[in-house]
């Protein structure tokens, strides 16, 4: 009887040494691995997919924890592959991984596919939001160009013509850039079926991303170009602003006031300061305002290239933005208040 007591004891001590051994060894193998030890800078609006495959390439042989530090990651389709790639998560014949994402927020622009796990086993994925943008199917693309003080500053947004709503759900803001940089950041947010209008002042510019296989052309400007467009956007019935993608659009568009002359008046003119996302705005709708004779804006079937052919250089520059003066904090209520 003590015998099979005895031998019961050594066996449960012995399994449960086993079972302790397997279970600290499966522990020490499953290593913690930081996605910002792969290049990557949370809350900096680049690529994160460029980061995510270095990580899982480099422990794909093993079982690990890929770990987001919280704050924001942005998921950009790449077009610069022979095949666009748009899938965010390419999980390919693994086991025993866990993606944690401590309560981040992860964004996907365009049409992307969020995930693909093929071949894998014991996968998990946890603690984060996604934040998908609408597949808008009218989309206009506008650049004021900046460098220092003023940003380069790209925006992008979605028109809808039968309720006349305005959404603007992406912007890129930068300064200190050199073009060649900026290509680079373009072609990485833009598809390449989409193209742009851009300040015509920058002529240079617009040749160098034309050269860059970008599709671009140049705004028309005339006599009173800016107030035309700014009239056209307080006269929509809602403009809609994602403050999390576009804070300067959001502040731009809140602040932006009329000038007030000595006496206290409102000057019925358009200041020409803190609005680089508003004349991006301006650009990007050029061919949905509707024509009008002092401008002479031409249909949408006309080039930049036509419309240069036909009116003169100064024709094109003469209605350029002027500086009407300082603006008065809190003078006014917001241009685009309702």
């Amino acid at each position: 009887m003590n015998t099979y007591y005895n031998f019961r004891k050594t066996f449960l001590l012995a399994l449960l040494f086993f079972i302790s051994y397997t279970y600290l060894s499966c522990q020490s193998s499953h290593s913690s691995v930081n996605i910002t030890d792969y290049g990557y800078e949370v809350d900096s609006r680049e690529n994160v997919i460029p980061a995510i495959k270095k990580a899982i390439e480099n422990n794909s042989s093993k079982s690990f924890t890929l770990v987001f530090p919280k704050g924001r990651y942005d998921f950009w389709p790449d077009f610069s592959l022979e095949r666009i790639n748009t899938i965010g998560f390419d999980l390919n014949d693994l086991k025993n991984i866990t993606i944690d994402g401590d309560g981040s927020q992860f964004i996907f622009h365009g049409n992307m596919q969020i995930m693909r796990i093929n071949r894998c086993e014991n996968i998990e994925i946890r603690n984060f939001r996604v934040d998908e943008i609408l597949n808008f199917d009218r989309i206009y693309n506008g650049i004021d160009w900046g460098f220092y003080p003023d940003p380069f500053v790209l925006i992008r947004c979605h028109y809808d013509r039968k309720r006349r709503e305005l959404y603007i759900f992406e912007e890129f803001t930068v300064n200190k850039e050199t073009n060649e940089s900026l290509i680079r950041y373009v072609k990485q947010r833009l598809p390449v079926d989409q193209s742009i209008i851009a300040d015509c002042a920058s002529p240079k510019d617009i040749l160098d991303f034309q050269n860059s296989g970008i599709s671009i052309e140049g705004s028309i400007k005339g006599k009173d170009s800016v107030k035309y467009g700014i009239d056209f956007l307080k006269d929509l019935n809602k403009i809609i602003i994602d403050p999390v993608r576009c804070p300067l659009a959001t502040e731009e568009f809140s602040l932006y006031e009329l000038i007030l002359d000595r006496t206290g008046e409102v000057v019925l003119q358009y200041p020409d300061k803190n609005n680089h996302t508003i004349d991006a705005i301006r650009y990007a709708l050029q061919w949905v305002m509707p024509q009008r004779g002092g401008l002479q804006i031409l249909s949408s079937t006309k080039t930049y290239n036509d419309v240069l052919n036909t009116y003169s250089t100064k024709m094109l520059v003469s209605g350029a933005d002027k500086n009407f003066g300082t603006v008065t904090t809190n003078a006014y209520r917001s241009v685009f208040d309702d």
